[in-house]
């Protein structure tokens, strides 16, 4: 489910953890290399299925352990984005355990941008595939004070 960060260029790691939600096996190789190279974590856990990641994001939540930064596949099959974060708001609340959730896509259409930037737990919106430029932006996000609704 995860691995520990390799030692990768300059970057210093400033993220505890990351939860990488993902149906796509070569999207999700693709993010975690890039994570990688990048040394942007100490641990990321990748999750082929948003209903498996819920069940450890709020199991992790009851122990004060949330990660730092979701990323989150917006379309998928059985549970999508936004059903995995309407179900962990419902458990959670709207700042899901003080994680600092950054909707991406492949093809996102702009209803469904608005629909992910107006949800209270997402952060950011990203268009994937992730490159250097989107880890320097959430890097800043995840050093970000959090929104008043989260406190």
């Amino acid at each position: 489910m995860g691995y520990d960060a390799r030692k990768g260029d300059d970057t210093k790691l400033t993220i505890s953890s990351v939860m990488l939600i993902d149906d796509c096996e070569v999207d999700r190789m693709q993010c975690e290399r890039l994570l990688g190279k990048a040394s942007f974590a100490m641990r990321l856990f990748r999750y082929p299925s948003a209903r498996q990641a819920l069940t450890e994001l709020v199991e992790r939540a009851s122990h004060d352990n949330s990660p730092d930064v979701v990323l989150l596949d917006l379309n998928m099959p059985s549970m999508d984005g936004f059903e995995f974060l309407d179900a962990a708001s419902q458990s959670l609340g709207d700042s899901l355990g003080g994680a600092k959730v950054v909707m991406m896509s492949d093809a996102m259409m702009e209803a469904d941008q608005r629909r992910a930037e107006s949800h209270p737990a997402v952060r950011m919106v990203l268009h994937k595939p992730l490159d250097r430029s989107d880890l320097d932006r959430i890097t800043d996000l995840a050093a970000s004070a959090p929104r008043k609704a989260d406190l």
